[in-house]
């Protein structure tokens, strides 16, 4: 039997055999770890010991005896390990096995994908075509998901007999799932029946084009839904809309607004999309404005109001008006926008429409309807406290409310920008007083049991030897529900003290509710977990360095990859900052740095760039902290172009008037976890 584990805390230290390992010296981590009473994590790190000495034999007697001995959440880190093993050594027969039986009281998500990769790459080769049939039904009956994979389901296709009834069943999955111009000849050619029965399989039909949309499949997307349309459009309606609709979705998202159009003018095409005449207007007048092209949307208002489309007209003028806003032409825009009757619209366009029409009657200085919309905000029934704080802060600004101050904003919405910029203007010079970051949580703490003990002592181990990925999941797999006070404690304290910040962060949010709710551990103690001073020591050494402000940094960090120095962005920014190759590049050069790209996601380096580039275009907008920002995620030359439309030095204008609504709720969101951060830490 496994010794009990001493116990843990914050004071335990490292055994010697960690310290060997960490240190490289497998051969002196072994034989300290040559015992029979390890403990649990002893025995885990004899296994990645002769793992690392590639010394199979003893590794896998290490493995099985991990297999017998673990128990409850610790059983995750034995299937984990028997997988690798498995993949290493190439054994794709008990890893196949190991699959079918996969125990059901486990659901990880992390494991579940990690097997599935693993399967993929190791049963190309399986040569036993029945006993892959029979483990592989098994798989995709415990794995759902695996029903989606294109590889596991070839190669379960390849396992059937000719004439077995279950191939149909496989190419209806390919079909729907698969990417389909991908897929070999002669499987594209048993996929037929599907497209002789459309009515049949009208469902699967349409999950096959949703899934070539996703991949990205433009072209093939597009050949193929002409035919399907033509199909669809005398014998069922709602899927000829649906499908329709995903044929001009791509040219939106591939940003082939002039394509779109050409399509829409072709008169080969009128009979395939079958557009009724208000439905072609208006997605003419939307690819005008997404070109850029006013005037010419415009144009099509005549139209609509000749043919008495009077839905369409409405929200036609509320599309124009957004234009015209977004250009700074406040006449224009407001004479567009006073034409909508909201009575037409939906909650969030009702907000978004009066949101617009107040800034422009501010613009144009028409006092009493800046009133008449105060008065609405004031009796409106928000969902958002976003929008809600909004209004009330403008209301307030702009001296529409006779009773209150800004601070009735802040206590009404204390965790909005508009909230907390509400602080700032009420408090001289804006700085926060600290809340809670320096006062200690007192609670009644309890002992941790043996198997609670034994759990935090490996997950500290994972993160200690970096086996972060499982470690994670770990936690936030097998930590569904919380347990009490003194099992949180501990697990964001370990967090904590392996830098696990967005772990520690996941965890906390997704306990918010219970633990905000309880009489101790109300929502002031939570803010510190959720705005963390992540890697402060760096932050403080590069921040100081580069003059800039800690809270600044902080800021960035977590609004921009939630503290994950290996997260990548899907146009390729790295690391906590999220620098582009090209910008820390270039900022390496001025500073005589040199590294690679792939050098990004250490914390340090990124930090040290990142805070020099924010310290960059700090000088080069005069420390103006609006511009600084909207400048690190939308470009200088931009921060230039909404200057120039603003027309004022009122900081308040020109966020509401920055064009691009990514880098709009970028600025707003960083500054609102930089008051956040004074608020919580003080001056930092």
């Amino acid at each position: 039997m496994l010794n009990p584990l001493p116990s843990w805390g914050e004071s335990a230290s490292p055994p010697e055999a960690l310290e060997l390992y960490l240190n490289k010296d497998y051969k002196g981590a072994a034989k300290a770890l040559d015992r029979s009473d390890l403990t649990t994590t002893e025995l885990y790190l004899a296994y990645k010991t002769q793992q690392k000495l590639q010394d199979t034999p003893r590794a896998y007697e290490r493995l099985k005896w991990m297999n017998n001995q673990f128990t409850g959440p610790l059983r995750q880190v034995v299937l984990a390990e028997r997988m690798e093993y498995y993949d290493q050594n190439n054994l794709a027969e008990p890893l196949l096995s190991l699959a079918a039986a996969f125990p059901r009281d486990i659901r990880n998500s992390y494991l579940e994908r990690r097997l599935g990769v693993l399967l993929e790459k190791n049963l190309k080769s399986f040569s036993d075509k029945e006993a892959l049939r029979a483990q592989l039904e098994a798989v995709l009956d415990r794995f759902p998901n695996f029903k989606e994979s294109q590889k596991l389901l070839q190669l379960y296709l390849s396992s059937l007999p000719p004439a077995d009834p279950k191939r149909n069943w496989t190419i209806l999955q390919l079909y729907q799932f698969g990417d389909y111009p991908s897929l070999a000849s002669w499987l594209r050619q048993d996929s037929l029946f599907i497209r002789m029965e459309p009515i049949k399989y009208k469902e699967v039909i349409y999950n096959h084009f949703n899934t070539q949309f996703s991949r990205g499949n433009f072209t093939y997307l597009r050949e193929g839904l002409i035919p399907a349309l033509l199909v669809y459009r005398s014998v069922d309606r709602p899927m000829f809309l649906k499908l329709r609709g995903l044929y001009f979705r791509s040219f939106f998202h591939a940003r082939q607004y002039g394509r779109a159009l050409q399509e829409l003018e072709d008169q080969r095409l009128a009979v395939t999309f079958d557009f009724f005449e208000q439905e072609k207007l208006m997605l003419k007048l939307r690819l005008f404005l997404l070109r850029g092209k006013v005037e010419e949307a415009k144009d099509l208002l005549g139209e609509l109001q000749k043919k008495g489309f009077n839905k369409e007209l409405n929200q036609a003028y509320f599309l124009i008006g957004e234009a015209y806003f977004a250009d700074g032409a406040w006449v224009d825009a407001f004479e567009s926008l006073r034409m909508v009757d909201a009575r037409e619209f939906e909650k969030d366009e009702l907000i978004r429409l009066q949101w617009k029409l107040f800034l422009v009657n501010h613009r144009i200085q028409h006092v009493v309807n800046l009133e008449r919309i105060a008065t609405w905000a004031q009796s409106f029934n928000f969902e958002d406290d976003e929008s809600a704080a909004r209004f009330c802060y403008w209301g307030y600004k702009l001296g529409l409310y006779q009773t209150g101050t800004y601070l009735s904003c802040y206590q009404k919405y204390p965790e909005t920008f508009y909230g907390l910029k509400s602080k700032v203007v009420s408090q001289p010079y804006g700085v926060f007083s600290q809340t809670s970051a320096g006062r200690e949580f007192q609670f009644r703490k309890r002992s941790l049991t043996a198997e609670e003990t034994q759990y935090f002592e490996m997950v500290n181990l994972l993160y200690r030897i970096n086996e972060d990925r499982l470690a994670d999941a770990l936690v936030l797999d097998v930590e569904e529900d919380l347990k009490d006070l003194t099992y949180f404690e501990a697990l964001k304290d370990l967090l904590a003290r392996n830098q696990r910040f967005y772990t520690q962060y996941l965890l906390v949010m997704r306990h918010k509710e219970k633990l905000v709710g309880d009489e101790y551990y109300g929502n002031h103690f939570l803010l510190p977990l959720r705005y963390p001073l992540a890697y402060g020591e760096s932050v403080a050494k590069y921040a100081e360095e580069a003059k800039v402000e800690p809270a600044l940094v902080f800021a960035v960090m977590r609004e921009e990859s939630r503290f994950r120095p290996y997260v990548k962005s899907p146009v390729g920014a790295v690391g906590l900052l999220q620098l582009m190759p090209k910008t820390a590049q270039y900022v390496g050069r001025q500073n005589k740095l040199h590294f690679r790209d792939s050098d990004l996601i250490n914390p340090d380096l990124n930090l040290l760039l990142g805070t020099k580039y924010l310290n960059s275009l700090q000088k080069t907008f005069n420390g103006n902290l609006y511009y600084t920002l909207a400048a690190y995620n939308g470009g200088g030359s931009n921060v230039k172009k909404w200057k120039k439309n603003t027309t004022t030095e009122d900081m308040d204008y020109f966020v509401e008037l920055i064009t691009f609504k990514e880098t709009k709720e970028y600025v707003k969101r960083v500054l609102k976890s930089y008051y956040l951060y004074q608020q919580i830490y003080g001056p930092l």
